[in-house]
């Protein structure tokens, strides 16, 4: 209950509360987080979401140049 959430929107919640205040805030045509795909947001897994490490192949590629020089 109190437990990180992944919900099926992608966003990550600190618990299933709150997901379901944002996904009654969504619904709120009046809200200005307004969403219509609001109403079929589910909790996707029980647990944080993936986190997705982005590479960035440049300052990798510098550093092994200066390495080499």
């Amino acid at each position: 209950m109190y437990a990180p959430v992944c919900a099926s929107n992608g966003v990550q919640y600190s618990n299933d509360l709150v997901f379901l205040w944002a996904k009654c805030q969504a619904q709120d045509s009046e809200s200005p987080n307004f969403s219509r795909k609001a109403s079929n947001w589910k909790i996707a897994k029980n647990s944080p979401c993936e986190v997705k490490i982005e590479v960035e192949y440049e300052e990798e590629e510098e550093g092994r140049r200066r390495r080499k020089q």
